[in-house]
């Protein structure tokens, strides 16, 4: 893979402050970084016992620095994540502002992979107001464009696309081709999340056009995938087949995008063309390349599951679907995300089961009638059964949780988790807050009222209103600062932060205020509640 547009993200050295032997080594990492990103991780890891003594605070700041990009072109994320944050704890870093700009970026983007959405945000901004005092615009801009693409994963759309299109309107101004192409690319990923895959598709090949101009071959490579798959969305498998096969063409091969993008796509348009054999021979083959990503492996079964609804083999189904289920709680511990992931293997079962009785439609034209009612109810009493079991699993998880949570608890229970857009009933709207708030974890936005969450729920603010002091027994901003406090005591007892940094990430708008909750919530204060986990620890 070329790495050419690295040489971007490299801060200019300042030379009067290096050592001539140290200038050498940081030289010789930047010409290979532009060549091959393996060989530079070779020379970076080589040297670096060497520089974790190094005396010369700039030369610290700037080798590690480039062991954050290093190992972000490689994936290597918790990796970068350290070196960023090595670069970051120097004078050098706090010196130099555009310098300390960048980083908090960077960590922005590394946390975004790691699906730690609440410090991405508060990186991005720590980012974008120092650009602001620098009057950077242009830095101020891609970062703006880092927090829409942030945004739209967490499915806020609206305000994604309003900061996708301030970013647009500056960079079209400059005529800068990389970064429009970049909008042209995010937008059309918020309009096909949110099921637009015509429009999608449109803002798809505006991108292409864009990268096809700059030579930008990652950028290409991406726009045909989402051409692609928004055309198997819209039913043109011929044109879907068309840009795979020109994604197969731009893409390296040798890349991790080729490997974890093309396999899963021809799968698709295998499904889509109702060669379901095909499919599964191709995913079976992708299990034994010794795939070891959770993510990867879930989307195997998922893609399973969907060949296996077709054409109408329930055991295997079942077996898939426990996999799929597997890997679902797997990534949910890894992100401490479990509840929102089984939920969402639930609604993946439901989608499931509407393929399967479109397939049983299908088998009754073609098959015996005695054998196809047969064989439609084995498959239909078995995934029920998974279902039910998957059910029970979840409602005893959930009444763990509730029993052993500490201080005063939402009142949820199980038969409310039932009720889907029940609007009229009380209750009902306040299952939709719960879940709405812990999907995105919305409850961390400082700026967020009763009136901003009832717009984003479409309801009334005052029925919002009622329905958590009649569910709940509190007011709002109680039962905000509630939710807030019980994820500041989760970020305590990692001590990762200070209690100053939980009090932002978790939406306080100072230190003061989120000591007063918060001993007002637990008993104690967060110096205390903190104290209290480590003894536990020790004990």
């Amino acid at each position: 893979m070329k790495f050419t547009h690295l040489i971007v993200l490299i801060f200019t050295i300042n030379t009067t402050l290096l050592g001539q032997q140290q200038l050498s080594d940081i030289k010789k990492v930047d010409s290979l970084m532009s060549i091959d990103i393996k060989d530079a991780d070779k020379v970076f890891n080589s040297l670096k016992k060497k520089y974790l003594v190094i005396e010369i605070d700039s030369i610290y700041a700037e080798f590690y620095y480039r062991g954050g990009v290093i190992n972000y072109y490689l994936e290597n994320y918790l990796l970068a994540e350290k070196y960023y944050h090595f670069a970051l704890i120097t004078e050098y870093a706090h010196k130099y502002a555009h310098f300390e700009a960048k980083i908090h970026n960077n960590l922005g983007i590394v946390y975004e992979l790691l699906l730690k959405f609440d410090e991405a945000l508060v990186a991005y901004n720590r980012s974008i107001n120092i650009e602001k005092k620098l009057k950077n615009r242009q830095g101020e801009m891609k970062t703006l464009l880092n927090i829409g693409l942030l945004n739209i994963k967490t499915k806020q759309y609206k305000i994604a696309e309003k900061q996708l299109t301030t970013a647009y309107a500056y960079f079209d101004s400059i005529k800068d081709e990389q970064q429009i192409g970049l909008f042209f690319q995010n937008l059309g990923v918020l309009y096909f999340n949110r099921g637009d895959y015509k429009r999608a598709d449109s803002l798809a090949v505006l991108a292409n056009e864009q990268f096809r101009k700059i030579n930008d071959i990652y950028g290409l490579c991406r726009t045909f995938n989402n051409i692609s798959l928004s055309n198997l969305k819209l039913g043109k498998l011929k044109q879907a087949n068309k840009f795979k096969d020109s994604l197969i063409i731009n893409c390296d091969t040798n890349s991790s995008f080729y490997f974890e993008n093309i396999p899963f796509l021809q799968a698709e348009i295998l499904i889509a063309k109702k060669d379901y054999n095909q499919s599964l021979q191709l995913l079976n083959n992708l299990i034994k390349k010794n795939i070891t990503k959770p993510s990867s492996l879930k989307y195997i079964e998922e893609l399973k599951m969907r060949a296996y609804a077709h054409i109408g083999k329930g055991q295997l189904y079942d077996s898939a679907f426990n996999k799929f289920r597997l890997l679902s709680d797997s990534i949910a511990r890894i992100n401490n995300i479990k509840q929102v992931a089984q939920l969402e293997a639930i609604y993946k079962t439901n989608e499931m089961q509407q393929e399967l009785s479109a397939s049983k439609k299908l088998l009754l034209k073609e098959r015996n009638r005695n054998i196809i009612i047969f064989a439609a109810l084995f498959v239909i009493i078995s995934l029920l059964s998974g279902v039910l079991l998957f059910r029970q699993k979840l409602l005893r998880l959930r009444k763990y949780i509730v029993n052993n949570a500490q201080g005063k608890q939402l009142k949820i229970n199980d038969q409310e988790l039932e009720i889907r857009y029940e609007h009229r009933s009380i209750k009902a709207l306040y299952i939709k807050c719960i879940r709405f708030l812990k999907a995105d974890q919305t409850f961390l936005q400082p700026e967020l009222t009763i009136d901003l969450l009832a717009e984003k729920l479409d309801v009334n603010a005052n029925q919002l209103s009622k329905s958590i002091n009649e569910t709940a027994g509190m007011n709002f901003n109680q039962f905000i600062n509630q939710l807030r406090i019980k994820h500041s005591e989760k970020l305590l007892a990692e001590n990762k932060y200070s209690i100053s940094e939980i009090a932002e990430i978790v939406g306080f708008s100072n230190r003061i205020s989120f000591y007063r909750s918060f001993k007002h919530i637990t008993g104690m204060s967060p110096k205390e509640f903190r104290e209290n986990v480590i003894n536990n620890i020790l004990e």
